[in-house]
């Protein structure tokens, strides 16, 4: 029998069996760009025979590489916010979904965690000499070309 609760909390229950309880870490609201810590904590399993797996769930079409996954505290640097140019949609936030299972001897438990990651304003004020003016124009140039390789 499946359990659904708060926060898309999955418990799977067996008879006599008492399955990992844990909080995978809160949800949270970052920038884009910074380093994000996803802390598991108040364990109530067999921690020594405990394995623990975290995973990017959506969206899909971000490339987020989670260092140490396989323990309770994960962390990940938040991806800059990609846009459709194209149609003119241009995205304020984002929200990344995260799932941390647990399992033991006594059966496997899963929950998820959102990271809602907003776009980093960013503002250039031009000064009017020629010679200043062509300078500021390459280095705006640059910066569009950089935050554009990396964000694709």
């Amino acid at each position: 029998m499946t359990v659904e609760g708060k926060n898309e909390e999955k418990i799977a229950k067996s008879s006599n069996k008492i399955v990992p309880q844990f909080d995978a870490a809160p949800d949270q609201t970052i920038s884009e760009g910074s380093n994000v810590i996803l802390n598991g904590h108040r364990f109530t399993t067999d921690r020594v025979k405990a394995s623990y797996s975290r995973s990017h769930i959506s969206p899909r079409n971000y490339d987020i590489n989670i260092a140490n996954a396989d323990s309770p505290n994960a962390s990940f640097k938040a991806p800059y916010i990609l846009d459709n140019g194209d149609k003119g949609d241009i995205k304020a936030s984002i929200t990344l979904s995260f799932q941390l299972t647990v399992s033991d001897s006594k059966g496997v438990s899963s929950k998820n965690v959102n990271i809602k990651v907003k776009r980093f304003q960013r503002a250039m004020i031009f000064q009017a000499a020629v010679a200043l003016g062509a300078y500021e124009a390459g280095v705006f140039r640059a910066l569009v070309e950089k935050t554009s390789s990396v964000a694709s």
